[in-house]
């Protein structure tokens, strides 16, 4: 009865664990960027995310989605400023720009020309795989087809 009643207390209250799902360093080393997905204490069709920076023994939050559930995710780099997409299936996935220097989000259309690149190159991304997202490779990880024109 004691574990029961622990259970649904830990559900009312929204207590649950993290796992990490997705890890990447700097060039340099020095700042680690985690896409965590949440472990409920029950099983769910859906999580929550957020997604870390980790730089000089500080961790700091720079985004977080309800209703995800992780499936792709890949993270570029350019300097001290990092891209993040993650296809979240459910949500619809999650785009981030964050400049780790300055402490702050950036604009993702900023990075988009090299995130883009970093897509093609490291999952060798053809046309023909390209040609249902309107040539995309963002459009690609995130899932989004486009539709044919009439």
């Amino acid at each position: 009865m004691r574990i029961l009643l622990a259970i649904v207390a830990a559900f009312l209250c929204g207590c649950a664990s993290w796992k990490t799902h997705y890890e990447a360093r700097s060039p340099d080393g020095k700042t680690k960027v985690s896409l965590l997905r949440e472990k409920p204490l029950l099983p769910a069709p859906d999580v929550r995310v957020k997604v870390l920076v980790e730089r000089d023994g500080r961790t700091v939050t720079v985004a977080t989605r309800g209703d995800c559930w992780p499936e792709f995710t890949h993270v570029a780099w350019s300097g001290q400023v990092f891209s993040l997409v993650m296809d979240g299936a459910v949500c619809g996935g999650l785009t981030i720009a964050y400049d780790v220097e300055a402490g702050r989000a950036v604009d993702f259309e900023r990075t988009r020309p090299w995130l883009a690149a970093s897509l093609m190159k490291k999952f060798e991304i053809g046309e023909l795989a390209l040609r249902p997202y309107g040539g995309d490779p963002i459009r690609w990880a995130l899932r989004q087809e486009v539709s044919p024109s009439r």
